[in-house]
């Protein structure tokens, strides 16, 4: 079990619309229980599988996986992996702005892939991911909107709806016709 002391560090969680702060009580050269490394080996077969199942799925989409061979992807993929350093292919952040902006751009991806004619089945998530990093970065509009959905969202967060329908009187169901 990790220690925790005034001086151990911590960061600001959002739990149910309510910011929080939460000790972050690992850090590099932490001894491990057997219970935190049982954990952490999930967490990192959990991520290699979560990272390389578009790729199998994929290949066997073309006809072309080979369980043998893609064992060799599996061995380089884990031999260059390190876990908790963000790479460019996933796109996921904790930033509720960056990941607002993520979504608008990729459905703005989609829609001109669309409007192109070409199948979406047909272009790898990877790629819709790409050319929406591109239009962040290109159309600051994106961005805008994304804060301003965001502060929308958390200002209906704090909309108290503890007594919904309790105060109001049960509504009259109409009686039969004789």
């Amino acid at each position: 079990m990790p220690v925790i002391t005034d001086t151990t560090p911590e960061e600001t969680y959002t739990i149910a619309g309510e910011s929080f702060q939460i000790p972050q009580p690992y850090a590099e050269g932490h001894v491990l229980t057997a219970g935190e490394a049982s954990q952490l080996n999930q967490v990192y077969a959990e991520n290699i599988r979560n990272n390389l199942a578009a790729k199998v799925k994929e290949l066997k989409e073309a006809g072309t996986f080979d369980a043998e061979s893609f064992q060799e992807t599996v061995d380089e993929y884990c031999a260059a992996y390190q876990m908790g350093v963000r790479t460019g292919g996933g796109g996921r952040t904790s930033d509720p702005v960056q990941a607002e902006a993520l979504e608008i751009a990729r459905t703005l991806v989609r829609n001109a892939i669309k409007a192109k004619g070409i199948q979406i089945s047909s272009v790898p998530a990877a790629k819709i991911t790409e050319l929406a990093k591109a239009a962040i970065a290109s159309n600051p509009k994106i961005l805008e909107t994304a804060k301003a959905r965001v502060a929308e969202a958390q200002s209906l967060a704090s909309i108290d709806l503890a007594n919904l329908g309790s105060s109001e009187p049960a509504a009259e169901t109409p009686k039969a016709k004789k």
